[in-house]
């Protein structure tokens, strides 16, 4: 492998490899209902990734499920805004195995979209009871 210069794809692919194992390890049912919506979220990724408008209103869905619902189901605690480490490095790996680095940065990229308009949702959230308070007084 060093000497066909593969030596860092290699590692690259087996800690991606282990990263999705942690994921899928004695999980069942609830993994085949998790790997559809990594494959959905993947191909949502590859058609749409650079369209800003489409792809957060489309990424939302698969991703609320795969940080939240699907880490529930894979028992591990996860919340939007802090998801569980080993929930984010195995989606990241999942997309890297399947679609290269390339998918991965479009990963990164629509996660940082969607992390804007999450925070100015619950920002909008906690301000809205304030301003409702004062109109009582």
């Amino acid at each position: 492998m060093k000497a066909h210069g593969i030596e860092r794809e290699f590692d690259q692919w087996r800690a991606d490899t282990k990263a999705v194992a942690a994921l899928r390890q004695n999980k069942g049912p609830e993994w085949g209902q998790y790997e559809k919506s990594l494959a959905a979220y993947a191909t949502d990724l590859n058609q749409y990734g650079t369209l800003r408008d489409i792809i957060v209103r489309r990424a939302d869905r698969h991703l609320r499920f795969l940080l939240e619902v699907g880490a529930m189901a894979l028992g591990h605690s996860s919340i939007i805004r802090n998801p569980a480490r080993l929930v984010t490095d195995g989606i990241a790996a999942w997309l890297r195995l399947v679609g290269g680095n390339d998918l991965v940065q479009r990963h990164r990229t629509v996660v940082g979209w969607m992390r804007e308009i999450w925070a100015a949702v619950v920002d909008a959230a906690i301000e809205e009871p304030q301003r409702n308070r004062g109109r009582e007084r």
